[in-house]
């Protein structure tokens, strides 16, 4: 290798950290240089055509937890990415349809409305799988045993509702089980 070869070998792949100077948008929708450092420039231009290359970039404005607007800004390799992301992270309000019981004991659809598909289906697997039927046995308005049967979104909340059947009920004086007609 001649010297000019060798230098150019060494200033290309032996000169230090090197960082990337592509501008993204970050979390906080502001303009931002990439930051990632590389060992040599061969990684550094490795990562910009992987990883820039036609880069896109969620332009949605979305209202943050402290309320103020801001950009989405998430960066996705192709458009068609960006485009799953926004459907399914932008695509507006969805309202649960699931039935469920009342406290009345009334079927009606559950209605939390939810600010995209993805929060929707986390409501829906948190509040909606596994619903149970209480088959505890209780006594009805007209005086025979019947099942409870309410309907509990899961476990938890079924184990919670029949503690309330073993707490003990006031006493009728009216009602004297004991005595004998």
């Amino acid at each position: 290798m001649n010297a000019n070869r060798l230098t150019a070998h060494k200033n290309r792949y032996h000169s230090g950290q090197r960082t990337c100077d592509i501008t993204v948008v970050g979390r906080d929708g502001r303009l931002r240089p990439c930051g990632k450092a590389f060992k040599n420039v061969h990684r550094l231009s490795y990562h910009k055509s992987s990883y820039h290359c036609g880069q896109q970039n969620c332009d949605v404005t979305e209202v943050g937890e402290d309320g103020q607007s801001r950009l989405c800004g998430k960066a996705y390799r192709s458009a068609r990415a960006l485009s799953d992301h926004k459907r399914r992270s932008h695509s507006g309000p969805k309202s649960c349809k699931i039935t469920v019981f009342t406290e009345d004991g009334q079927l009606r659809p559950c209605g939390k409305v939810c600010k995209n598909n993805i929060t929707l289906s986390v409501h829906k697997i948190r509040d909606h799988t596994g619903q149970q039927n209480c088959d505890m046995t209780v006594v009805g308005l007209d005086g025979q045993p019947q099942p409870c049967g309410r309907v509990c979104k899961n476990t938890q909340v079924l184990l919670n509702h029949k503690r309330m059947h073993r707490k003990p009920k006031p006493v009728d004086s009216n009602r004297n089980d004991f005595l004998s007609p």
